[in-house]
């Protein structure tokens, strides 16, 4: 279960955010916003009383389209195979370790 909490913004003509890569859901509460993924060559548009889902291997730009913008972030659970590929980096990093000398 995702106990981070839900965080709401406000965007002005002109303002962007930076989120970090994470799994994320963007929604749109006032006005258009564009999203940039890092490493995702398409922007995504999402627009008022819209939500959109974002797995965020890279970071997230958000901003609006001219006007103000009302959005709000909600964190959301590394998908299984995420999870997965990362506990299997870490044992292997521990294998690996404890074979050298």
């Amino acid at each position: 279960m995702n106990s981070a909490p839900m965080t709401s913004h406000r965007l002005g003509r002109g303002d962007c955010l930076h989120v970090a890569a994470r799994p994320v859901r963007v929604l749109a509460d006032q006005g258009t916003l564009w999203v940039t993924q890092d490493g995702v060559p398409a922007d995504m548009e999402v627009d008022a009383g819209s939500e959109r889902d974002f797995q965020c291997h890279g970071g997230l730009t958000i901003g609006t389209f001219g006007g103000e913008a009302a959005l709000r972030l909600l964190p959301l659970p590394e998908h299984d195979a995420a999870t997965a590929l990362r506990r299997l980096r870490r044992w292997l990093g521990i294998v690996h370790r404890k074979v050298q000398p």
